[in-house]
């Protein structure tokens, strides 16, 4: 699940970054990308995005067959950052969308700073016991040493530290790679 789906890193880094995956085949055979955001658009809007975003990446490189396949295995989900109502929806919609088949969930957060904390409390709050859920983290993780080692106090509430992905989408190939292994 990418959160701020509607965003411009989403667009412009992380959807072409999936389809790159993809033609690599670097994804699983069973997967599911789900656009979570603030925004209220369907299912087939945000498909019509995510589908742009890579042509406009690639242009005439696009694999169009490929990307067919890529974007139909996307969907959007429309909820509030800061409301745990959102977040039950968003998991009663998870588990219809994977028809309860046990699938590591990446929550990857494209957000601003501001609700971070929001959608952490409200991903471990609903998040069930057995649910394999790795979290990954754009930049800027706090303003300064204090407020960072606050929020990953925070964040360490609800999930283990080796679930737990701090990056700069600059330098953190690595880190993604290592979410794949």
């Amino acid at each position: 699940t990418i959160f701020g789906a509607s965003g411009d890193l989403a667009k412009l880094k992380l959807f072409p970054a999936l389809y790159n995956l993809m033609e690599q085949k670097k994804l699983p055979e069973q997967f599911y990308i789900v656009g979570f955001a603030r925004s209220e658009k369907s299912n087939k809007e945000f498909q019509k995005e995510f589908s742009e975003s890579i042509s406009t990446k690639f242009g005439k490189d696009t694999n169009k067959k490929l990307l067919e396949k890529l974007t139909s295995k996307v969907s959007y989900f429309h909820g509030s950052y800061d409301e745990r109502s959102s977040f039950q929806k968003y998991r009663k919609y998870l588990s219809e969308l994977t028809k309860n088949h046990k699938i590591a969930h990446i929550a990857y957060l494209s957000i601003p700073p501001q609700v971070f904390k929001p959608v952490i409390e409200n991903l471990g709050e609903t998040k069930t016991a057995h649910e394999d859920m790795r979290i990954v983290i754009e930049k800027p993780f706090g303003e300064d040493t204090a407020s960072a080692t606050e929020l990953f106090h925070f964040l360490a509430r609800y999930f283990d530290e080796d679930h737990i992905y701090l990056l700069d989408h600059y330098l953190g190939k690595t880190a993604v790679q290592s979410i794949l292994h």
